[in-house]
């Protein structure tokens, strides 16, 4: 009973080699997710938050998301205060945002949101140190005043999800076996060349 040949190489060999790109394949570890939610509350001081729980440091990649979801300004008329969306804001980063890092200490966000001029503004970052926490700073605020009113304090709320990178599995027996299978596999001469 022969064997049938693809190329040169035989029908057992394209299995190994398939079997071996399968099991090379990224698998994403999804257990592994952490979400923080975060509120901090500014009059003119820095602020900071540091996350309750901290993500695995010995992974190999990690995927992240996050999003502001509220932001407003303490504005002061007459002398009563009013919390009302901060707009425009402005920065070399969105309110909302994702992508992927590979090692620690990481910062997620580092942006002035508010007016071109930085006044009203408000300095954000959000990152997460060599521990795995998750750390955000409020910093460089600016209110300024505006005529019959002034702003006197800015409210920042949202959160950021962390998962997991696609990171190999290690080499298994299976995929050395089929190493060893393809350089055993040689092509035979035709019996035509034989022949010949």
């Amino acid at each position: 009973m022969s064997t049938q040949r693809i190329g040169g190489i035989g029908v057992v060999g394209v299995a190994l080699v398939i079997t071996s790109l399968l099991l090379t394949a990224p698998v994403a570890r999804a257990d592994e997710i952490v979400n923080w939610s975060f509120d901090l509350t500014t009059t003119g001081q820095d602020a900071a938050w540091t996350s309750p729980t901290t993500l695995d440091t010995g992974l190999a990649g990690y995927q992240y998301s996050y999003e502001i979801t509220q932001f407003d300004m303490l504005v002061n008329i007459t002398l009563e205060g009013v919390w009302l969306p901060f707009f425009p804001l402005s920065g070399s980063e969105a309110p909302a945002g994702n992508g992927t890092f590979s090692s620690l200490p990481t910062t997620l966000v580092d942006g002035t949101f508010g007016d071109s001029s930085g006044v009203p503004g408000i300095h954000v970052t959000i990152g997460v140190d060599a521990t795995g926490q998750g750390t955000i700073q409020l910093t460089n605020v600016q209110f300024g005043q505006g005529g019959i009113f002034s702003i006197s304090g800015f409210h920042v709320v949202g959160n950021v999800s962390i998962s997991p990178g696609l990171v190999p599995e290690p080499a298994s027996a299976v995929m050395l076996l089929g190493g060893v299978g393809l350089i055993a596999i040689r092509r035979r001469p035709s019996r035509r060349s034989a022949r010949a």
